[in-house]
């Protein structure tokens, strides 16, 4: 995979996980994938966000993102604040300020 390819990946993936965190998709709080994809990416980029969550994100605990319950919807959610928070600051990601308050 090219260098740009993965750049594009990971900033893929910090949206995913700065949206969640701002919209406090937190542990009780679900989301289902597609609604993930669909609202807080890109039009060009749901396809890739989807397979990226369900590939990488969900099965590594990538962010603190889990699967939650089973079912065609397929819910993620934070289930570790401290995790995610971490996880931007190591990608050059962007912690939302109502998580920043958090702390």
């Amino acid at each position: 995979m090219t260098e740009q390819k993965l750049r594009e990946e990971q900033t893929v993936k910090n949206r995913v996980t700065e949206k969640l965190l701002r919209n406090e998709v937190i542990r009780g709080h679900t989301m289902p994938v597609d609604a993930v994809a669909d609202r807080y990416v890109a039009s060009h980029n749901v396809g890739r966000a989807r397979r990226l969550i369900e590939d990488e994100m969900v099965p590594q605990a990538e962010a603190g993102i889990v699967k939650v319950g089973g079912g065609a919807r397929g819910t993620v959610t934070i289930d570790d604040v401290g995790a995610a928070v971490d996880y931007l600051e190591e990608h050059d990601g962007n912690v939302p300020f109502n998580i920043r308050q958090m702390d």
